[in-house]
C-alpha cells in the first residue's frame, strides 16, 4: 500500500487523487472529500480503480449510506456546508 503518510492514516486502498481528503473508514469504505472543480464524496471499497461510489446529490438526498456518512464527517472538519458547498 502506499505510504500517504500522517493525514491518510488508516487507509486500505489506493486512491489517485491526492487532492481529496480522507475522512476514515466506514464498514468496508475509505471515504473522501474532493474538491478538484466541483466537490463531491467518494466510498472507496478496493484498490481496483473503478470500484468506488460517488455523487454529492446522492449524499445531500441521503440516498447511499456510505456518502452520506462520508458528507457528514465532512461537514464536522468544516470542508462543506450540509448541501456539499466547499467552505474555503
Amino acid at each position: 500500500m502506499t505510504d500517504f503518510g500522517k493525514e491518510r492514516e488508516g487507509v486500505r486502498f489506493q486512491h489517485d487523487c491526492q487532492l481529496c481528503t480522507f475522512l476514515g473508514t466506514y464498514k468496508e469504505y475509505d471515504l473522501y472529500f474532493c474538491d478538484k472543480g466541483h466537490s463531491t464524496v467518494i466510498a472507496r471499497k478496493s484498490h481496483e480503480p473503478s470500484d468506488y461510489l460517488s455523487g454529492m446529490v446522492f449524499a445531500v438526498r441521503n440516498e447511499i449510506e456510505p456518502l452520506r456518512v462520508a458528507l457528514t464527517r465532512a461537514i464536522e472538519k468544516g470542508l462543506c456546508d450540509e448541501n456539499g458547498k466547499p467552505k474555503h
